[in-house]
């Protein structure tokens, strides 16, 4: 970043789709001097950006001091959730409609890749806390707008009192009010680590997205203050329902094309439920010992909401027979 700071951004190996994910940026002072008032906030993160507790390390900071920054960036998400609260109350029902299909897609992914975390989340100067107007502003314009002992609104409550005890602690002894910043100080030598939590955005096939951070920092001892913006590129995979999805639908499409083959032979065309979900259960039973998964070999891969669909479309045409067999199987065994 400069030549006092080192920074280094990490990132997992894979990244799949509506998966949870974690970067962090560490920052090493290789100077001679401190570099205080140092912050890395997350600008650009596929997918939803969490909220996560800070985890810094080698920071010189007192228990306060801790607690000031720790109480300043929950009040900031709880601004923030409540904005993003009344900007849904003040949607029209097409938008709220459009909302709710985007949430059922969140929770039919839950079933491939787990319990999704609902945790507030917001970056923007807008709702960042500088000083204590700032925070008397943001009550009075977005969190007031929450009904009257709702559990966001209480809770911003008990913050407020608690970072008002925990600056009037800081003040004694000094001779100016204390300010609100979360900027940490890092000492010669010293690195801290501000870690991300995201949930990657859904991908029926392989994307490749750019994440951007932007880190700022005071040298203490020529009061410099240095803003960077750095990047790192990660490639997200499928998510995994793309080729169950995939599957299902192809087996569907499949089923739909044999049935109107037969109609042009001697076959008559007969629409039956029994058979139609047997082959849609097939191409995801199929789908599933296909898929692509880490540290595993497999003779035949499919990767994407593609190659589920082709997979599926393949057993819906040709599951007539599997599903004759299966059925003379347990008949027989019966």
């Amino acid at each position: 970043m400069n030549g006092s700071a080192r920074v280094d951004v990490s990132l997992p190996d894979q990244v799949f789709g509506s998966s949870a994910y974690a970067a962090s940026v560490t920052v090493t002072n290789v100077g001679a001097s401190d570099l205080t008032s140092v912050v890395a906030e997350s600008v650009v993160m596929p997918g939803r950006l969490q909220q996560t507790d800070v985890d810094v390390k080698d920071s010189h900071e007192t228990e306060l001091h801790a607690r000031r920054r720790a109480l300043i960036a929950e009040m900031e998400v709880q601004v923030g959730r409540a904005y993003e609260k009344q900007r849904y109350r003040n949607l029209s029902p097409s938008d709220k409609f459009v909302f709710s299909f985007v949430s059922a897609i969140d929770v039919y992914a839950t079933l491939f890749v787990g319990r999704r975390t609902r945790k507030p989340y917001w970056t923007g100067e807008a709702f960042r806390i500088h000083d204590w107007s700032d925070v008397e502003a943001l009550e009075k314009e977005i969190v007031a707008t929450e009904p009257e002992g709702s559990t966001l609104r209480r809770a911003f409550g008990i913050d407020k009192d608690k970072l008002k005890r925990c600056l009037d602690e800081l003040s004694v002894g000094t001779a100016k009010p204390q300010e609100l910043t979360t900027g940490l100080t890092i000492a010669p030598a010293g690195s801290i680590t501000f870690p991300f939590a995201a949930r990657a955005p859904h991908c029926l096939r392989q994307k490749t997205f750019d994440l951007q951070f932007r880190l700022s920092m005071t040298d203490a001892a020529t009061g410099k203050l240095t803003t960077q913006s750095i990047s790192k590129r990660v490639v997200v995979l499928p998510s995994a329902f793309a080729v169950p999805t995939g599957a299902m639908i192809g087996a569907a499409a499949g089923y739909a094309i044999r049935q109107s083959i037969s109609i042009g032979s001697a076959s008559a065309f007969a629409f039956q439920w029994s058979s139609f979900g047997g082959s849609v259960l097939l191409g995801l039973l199929v789908a599933l010992l296909t898929s692509r998964k880490a540290n595993s070999y497999k003779v035949i891969t499919v990767e994407d909401f593609l190659g589920g669909f082709i997979i599926g479309a393949l057993t819906g045409l040709f599951s007539q027979a599997a599903l004759e067999r299966l059925r003379s199987l347990f008949t027989g065994a019966a």
